[in-house]
């Protein structure tokens, strides 16, 4: 079980943002082959994937305001130990969050058929990490669905090995 291992990240001179960092547990996402839904505006400069992984809360993966279902999936090159989810919205303020409904999918090879190992529903971020079972995979799917009435802006996202 995770705890006590959410650390503040320090942006060079801004204030403490409490994105779920685990200390040395590398992020398995970071540099895996990528691809979304959709990116807001069509603006891949300010609104696409590299926000997820910059350890900036102001950039983000943004999404279309009328999308409702929003995807990213990864292949992480090679098959690999997943225990747990974080996401962290941009902007999150106390009582702003809002509501999704997160599923999270793998498959082990290009063929299978997506296997469903969670799914969350409530606000991105809260809590900061969704444990699962741990399950071997190749490739990760993640479903949000969301309502069309705000963009969907995800500051951070990372999904950990097993958690030690």
């Amino acid at each position: 079980m995770v705890k006590n291992l959410i650390l503040a990240v320090l942006n060079d001179d801004q204030a403490a943002y409490d994105l779920p960092i685990l200390e040395g547990q590398p992020n398995l996402l970071a540099n895996a082959e990528a691809k979304v839904s959709s990116i807001k505006e069509t603006n891949d400069v300010l609104y696409g994937i590299k926000g997820l992984f910059d350890h900036k809360a102001e950039t983000a993966w943004e999404t279309p305001r009328t999308d409702t279902l929003c995807t990213l999936e990864f292949d992480l090159g090679k098959r690999t130990l997943l225990s747990a989810l974080s996401l962290a919205e941009k902007g999150q303020i106390e009582n702003w969050n809002h509501g999704v409904d997160i599923r999270l999918k793998i498959k082990k090879n290009k063929t299978d058929t997506w296997q469903q190992i969670l799914q969350h529903n409530g606000a991105i971020g809260s809590p900061p990490i969704l444990s699962f079972k741990p399950q071997t995979a190749r490739f990760v799917k993640i479903e949000i669905r969301k309502r069309p009435s705000f963009e969907l802006q995800i500051a951070e996202l990372r999904l950990f090995g097993s958690i030690k």
